[in-house]
């Protein structure tokens, strides 16, 4: 009997769809954000009582799928018809929303719900536009040192695969810079610098910081060096961030430090 009320909704999918999917790109979207592995509920206007509502997503400009279908009862447990969302989709007893757990981040895209309230009334429509970001942490953050010449470098924060609608900012201990738009965000410092420097990246769900020493991330990626007056010095060791060499023509061989690793 089950398999009977299942297609019979299905049939009434496939019209709706026929009569109404072409202007739903058309719907004005609630916009909703939402976390990765958390969970958003979709809250409908429309009052009920409801017939039936069918729940379809859409991405681009793929058809939409239809994802569950929700019939009022004593229960409203929804008939979840896209692989995907099994196990993750429930709903409240009067079926005015739909909640999706467990966020994954293909789940971003535009939500549609077709409510069927009986009679010949055509079936109402609302949507909304899902966006699923990362909480961001300490440990997704990446600053990487470069130098740029003239006597200055640049450190780049990145937030690796989660930067949509990543804004980033620095601060070090002299000034702070406003945030910027750049998915690269960079702070340029003088090579004899020597301070801590903290990279905020914030997207609509929060933000995080890393702080990191100018120093120690650059260090090893060029050498100021000294200029020798003859060529009879060699390198013997590297220690922390100094080079050590050693004259050849003195007895006995002296060891000390000639250059620096920044």
């Amino acid at each position: 009997m089950k398999s009977h009320k299942i297609l019979w909704s299905l049939a009434l999918v496939i019209f709706w769809l026929h009569e109404g999917t072409a202007s739903s790109g058309a719907e004005d979207a609630t916009e909703v954000n939402g976390a990765l592995g958390e969970s958003v509920t979709f809250e409908l206007k429309t009052s009920p009582p409801f017939k039936l509502i069918s729940w379809l997503k859409s991405e681009g400009s793929k058809d939409p799928s239809n994802i569950a279908l929700l019939k009022p009862g004593e229960q409203c447990t929804p008939d979840i018809l896209f692989p995907g969302f099994q196990g993750r989709l429930s709903a409240p007893e009067d079926c005015r929303s739909l909640q999706v757990r467990d966020l994954r981040r293909d789940d971003s895209g535009r939500y549609l719900a077709q409510i069927n309230r009986g009679g010949a009334s055509e079936p109402l429509r609302e949507a909304f536009d899902l966006r699923v970001y990362k909480r961001l942490s300490e440990a997704d953050l990446t600053v990487r040192c470069h130098k740029t010449g003239n006597g200055t470098r640049q450190l780049n924060c990145s937030a690796g695969p989660w930067e949509d609608d990543v804004v980033f900012g620095w601060e070090d201990e002299s000034k702070a810079e406003p945030w910027g738009q750049s998915a690269t965000r960079i702070l340029r410092v003088n090579d004899e610098d020597d301070l801590n420097a903290t990279c905020r990246a914030r997207n609509p769900i929060g933000e995080a910081s890393r702080t990191v020493s100018v120093q120690e991330i650059c260090a090893g990626k060029f050498l100021r060096c000294c200029f020798f007056q003859r060529k009879s010095y060699f390198v013997i060791s590297r220690r922390d961030s100094l080079l050590f060499f050693q004259d050849k023509n003195v007895t006995p061989r002296k060891v000390f430090p000639a250059a620096v690793y920044l």
